[in-house]
């Protein structure tokens, strides 16, 4: 009877993990479709939320930890935000130093790739002696979190250029026409914040370019890294009239392209 009790509950889980999982994946594979990024912070959040609680909350069901009390029940909630809270921080701090010392963008490819090596290492330490019994909202979690792998789109490099040059060279042509209007304007130097379909072709955290007017032509900055606690930046440049403006730190890769590296 008890079995077939724990069975039901594992069941109703693996249903919540199931829908939730869905909810997550659907928002970041039509995100720009839904408006700019529409609710995608809340459905990520629920997202980890879920992915955090399950597996404390069924450990402490089959062991019988868990009463039905109301404060029971926020003591488990409160812990598991706590959790979230660790690992959003543990993410902040990785990202900050370790990212620029390795001279690499921000990118969602970075951010979750690190849930996937923690999180099962969390739930077998949560479930235990449980883990079995589990497999069903394990393997649901876990496939969700390699699906997001696919679904997040790496930030271009030199070595990539190519296969990411379209998009590059469509983000010149809106530039040039005036389809994308300056956030902020400094005299002959604009900064434009990209549509979301095309905001993963900046590395940079603010994922904006910067557009500068050198008399009649226009150059566009495609900022990659600020390696090294700001100390120097990398990116593509675009210029339209087709000088060359290759140095010891700029170097040329295809008509009106350019790869500046700054250290």
């Amino acid at each position: 009877m008890r079995n077939s009790a724990n069975n039901f509950l594992v069941l109703r889980v693996a249903l919540i993990v199931l829908i939730v999982s869905c909810l997550e994946l659907i928002f970041r594979k039509f995100k720009c479709n839904l408006g700019e990024f529409f609710g995608l912070f809340w459905v990520n959040f629920l997202f980890l939320l879920v992915l955090f609680y399950w597996p404390p909350y069924l450990a402490r069901k089959f062991n019988g930890n868990l009463s039905n009390s109301l404060a029971a029940r926020f003591s488990l909630f409160f812990n598991v935000l706590f959790k979230i809270a660790f690992y959003m921080l543990f993410m902040a701090i990785f990202m900050v130093f370790i990212l620029s010392y390795l001279q690499q963008g921000v990118s969602d490819y970075l951010l979750f790739v690190p849930l996937l090596i923690i999180w099962p290492i969390y739930a077998y330490l949560e479930l235990k002696q449980h883990f079995i019994k589990c497999t069903l909202p394990l393997v649901i979690s876990v496939f969700t979190l390699v699906v997001i792998q696919f679904l997040n789109v790496s930030n271009p490099s030199l070595a990539t250029f190519d296969e990411y040059f379209p998009a590059f060279a469509e983000v010149a042509a809106m530039v040039q026409r005036g389809e994308l209007p300056a956030q902020t304007s400094n005299n002959q130097i604009s900064e434009i914040k990209l549509p979301c379909k095309y905001r993963y072709l900046i590395g940079c955290p603010n994922r904006k370019i910067v557009v500068k007017q050198q008399g009649n032509a226009t150059e566009i900055f495609f900022c990659q890294d600020r390696s090294r606690f700001s100390q120097g930046i990398t990116g593509f440049v675009y210029r339209s009239d087709g000088s060359d403006i290759s140095n010891q730190k700029i170097r040329k890769l295809k008509e009106n392209w350019f790869w500046q590296n700054v250290k």
